[in-house]
């Protein structure tokens, strides 16, 4: 059995890149926005851009997709969702938003 040792700064960070990118899609699959922390949003991101993005790393039987190419000026939930293989233009146009506190 293959066993890894992870510090807890890494695990928790990626719990938060699953809290974020996991709200999001439930958000966009019952067609609402999502709002949330900047502080929530920053710490996101910066799992995402740590996550490998090498073909060998994505795509089918993987956890992520292929990473899509993030436009200049993207905010940080879009470039999360990017990173990560998702497209936030894929996803109708909400009809409300949810926001979390933080």
């Amino acid at each position: 059995m293959l066993r890894r040792t992870v510090d807890i700064a890494s695990a928790v960070g990626f719990h938060c890149i699953d809290y974020v990118v996991h709200a999001w899609d439930v958000a966009a699959e019952v067609g609402i926005g999502l709002r949330l922390p900047d502080e929530v949003l920053a710490a996101g991101l910066a799992v995402a851009r740590r996550v490998p993005a090498d073909p060998a790393s994505r795509g089918t039987g993987s956890a992520f997709a292929p990473a899509l190419d993030v436009p200049g000026g993207a905010d940080p939930l879009d470039e999360t969702l990017r990173l990560l293989g998702r497209s936030p233009e894929a996803w109708p146009d909400p009809i409300g938003t949810a926001a979390v506190k933080g």
